[in-house]
């Protein structure tokens, strides 16, 4: 339940960071009596959003071991085992 309350949050932060800059920049344009502060806010908003769902995207999962077989964190030998090697020759 946890992980969803978490999901949740992260979803609804997203949508805000989208919709709010352009709901500020409609107030904006209402106030000032211009018609560019929302397409500012609306682009804005959309890049923000999507900055924060490319970072959230690039977590590695939760309660997962980042150190997979296969992960290139891996690939390098392990210093004790070269040490050894070099020993024997």
């Amino acid at each position: 339940m946890a992980e969803a309350l978490n999901w949740v949050s992260r979803i609804t932060s997203i949508g805000l960071m989208m919709v709010l800059p352009a709901l500020g920049g409609n107030w904006l344009d209402k106030r000032l009596g211009t018609s560019f502060c929302v397409a500012i806010g609306l682009v804005l908003g959309v890049t923000i959003g999507f900055w924060q769902l490319m970072q959230i995207a690039r977590q590695p999962p939760r309660g997962k071991s980042t150190d997979a077989p296969h992960s290139p964190a891996n690939t390098s030998t392990d210093s004790s085992t070269t040490d050894e090697t070099e020993r024997r020759t």
